[in-house]
């Protein structure tokens, strides 16, 4: 995703935060310019536009202190489809697709990068996600991605105040199937491999190929 809005700190608690719910749990409802946060001298937090830096969507351009912040992002799904999910975060973290939580990377996974992989089933129109981050360092950040049926990343924004979404999901979230061949490629191989596992949602093995594939493959996106 190379853009997000980012909205927040709306709690205090970076690390049960992420759970308890707000007013971006439901996708057909507005964005809004400011939301309520935690405070008794910052009772709102504004809705603010962030730009990636590479593929990660930094978390503290309006506010350094930690906590739990929003990050909003609608997705154009072109037609009814299987959509496969990415959530990378250092810290306790969430990620609801149409309202529902799809995917969550556990505090207890350490503040390292972690990433979380899912497919789901979306109608078409326009799908949100809002990943809820905890945050405890001034350079945290997360990164997004979405990927359609065909491998290929979708055409994602940051949402326009007033704006809501439309897409749906039309069943369960489930993780993304293995992928370990990934690994066992050489050469062009392992570049299409590492495609297909990205389109696939696939973690673990996509993360051992070697630092060059990964970038060959950042830059084809």
């Amino acid at each position: 995703m190379r853009e997000a809005l980012v909205v927040g700190p709306t709690t205090w608690a970076a690390v049960t935060g992420v759970d308890d719910p707000d007013a971006l749990d439901r996708p057909d409802t507005p964005i809004a310019a400011a939301y309520p946060a935690q405070g008794a001298f910052r009772p709102q937090a504004p809705a603010m536009a962030a730009t990636a830096q590479g593929c990660s969507i930094g978390l503290t351009q309006e506010s350094w202190r930690p906590g739990v912040r929003d990050v909003v992002v609608d997705v154009d799904v072109p037609g009814a489809q299987t959509v496969g999910l990415v959530l990378r975060a250092h810290g306790a973290a969430t990620l609801r697709a149409g309202g529902t939580v799809v995917a969550r990377r556990p505090f207890e996974l350490g503040d390292g990068e972690a990433a979380r992989f899912v497919k789901v089933a979306a109608s078409r129109g326009t799908l949100r996600l809002v990943a809820r981050v905890g945050t405890a360092k001034d350079d945290d950040a997360v990164e997004i991605d979405a990927f359609g049926e065909d491998g290929a990343p979708l055409r994602a924004h940051a949402p326009a105040v007033g704006s809501t979404s439309t897409s749906r999901l039309t069943a369960p979230a489930s993780p993304a199937a293995d992928a370990s061949l990934v690994a066992q490629a050489d050469g062009d191989q392992q570049l299409l491999a590492a495609a297909a596992a990205l389109a696939s949602a696939i973690s673990t093995a996509f993360s051992q190929l070697p630092v060059e594939v990964r970038v060959q493959q950042r830059i084809l996106q």
